[in-house]
């Protein structure tokens, strides 16, 4: 188990380091995180995926944010599975 979690570990840093600064619409994050746009508006709003206001109501995203979010909260997720094996 410890050896996939550093397999994806390695993954997300090499694609943060390496990937250009993209922009991505609402449902393009949506389907990068497999949910759905409003779980994705809310975490915009609460401030834990950074955007880009358009006008109103459209929102841009950028890529290497997404990607530190998804390295963020693999590490919770880690910390929290580390503490239920014990």
């Amino acid at each position: 188990m410890e050896e996939v979690q550093n397999v994806t570990k390695v993954a997300l840093e090499n694609a943060i380091n390496h990937e250009e600064d993209e922009l991505l619409t609402t449902q393009e994050v949506a389907q990068m995180l497999k949910c759905s746009a409003q779980v994705v508006r809310i975490l915009a709003n609460q401030g834990k995926l950074p955007h880009y206001n358009v006008n109103c109501k459209k929102k841009l995203y950028s890529k290497k944010g997404v990607l530190l979010f998804l390295k963020r909260q693999h590490k919770i997720v880690s910390a929290q599975l580390a503490t239920n094996i014990k």
